[in-house]
Formats: structure tokens, sequence, C-alpha cells
């Protein structure tokens, strides 16, 4: 998985060939990861003013997130792609293409 401007990168061109497997690994889960739990997290965090790390990690484990990491992964790749889907203003592009 790459970091920063390059997962920004994976994420965007996810969104734009509207693929939601890829979404789901450029955000370092697993291509099966169920639709309910990937975007139950997105819209925790369309709801939120601004969730710190911790806050969007222990929202991760409470959605069991961590059941569906792709191999390399972490969660601090999780949280990490996270954040930059919420400063690169795609999560409402992300939870309309899930």
């Amino acid at each position: 998985m790459t970091t920063g401007g390059g997962r920004a990168t994976h994420i965007r061109r996810a969104i734009e060939i509207g693929d939601p497997r890829e979404l789901r690994m450029s955000l370092g889960l697993s291509p099966e990861t169920p639709f309910t739990v990937i975007k139950g997290l997105l819209n925790w965090l369309s709801r939120q003013q601004a969730a710190t790390p911790q806050e969007v990690e222990r929202q991760a484990s409470e959605l069991r997130l961590r059941d569906w990491l792709a191999s390399g992964a972490n969660l601090n790749t999780l949280v990490g792609s996270v954040r930059q889907l919420v400063s690169s203003g795609l999560l409402p592009a992300a939870l309309a293409l899930l």
C-alpha cells in the first residue's frame, strides 16, 4: 500500500472508475469487505466534525474492520487511508459508490 499522496491517488482512481472493490483495497481492506461494514465507517465519518485518528480507530474496531484488513495492511493503514479520503473531499463520492 502506498502512503500519503499515493493513497489519495488510489482512492480517487477507484471512485473515478466506479469500482467499489478497488475502493475497499485502496483503503487497506479486503475487496470482500461487506458493504455494510465499510459503509458503516464512512457514514459515521460523514457525521463527525473532525474525528481524531484514535476515534477512527475505535470506530473501526467496533465495526470489526480489523477482520477485513488486506494482506500487509494494519489498522494504521486503514485509519490513514480513511483520513486521506476525508481530507481529499471524496467521502461523499465514496459513499455514493458503495
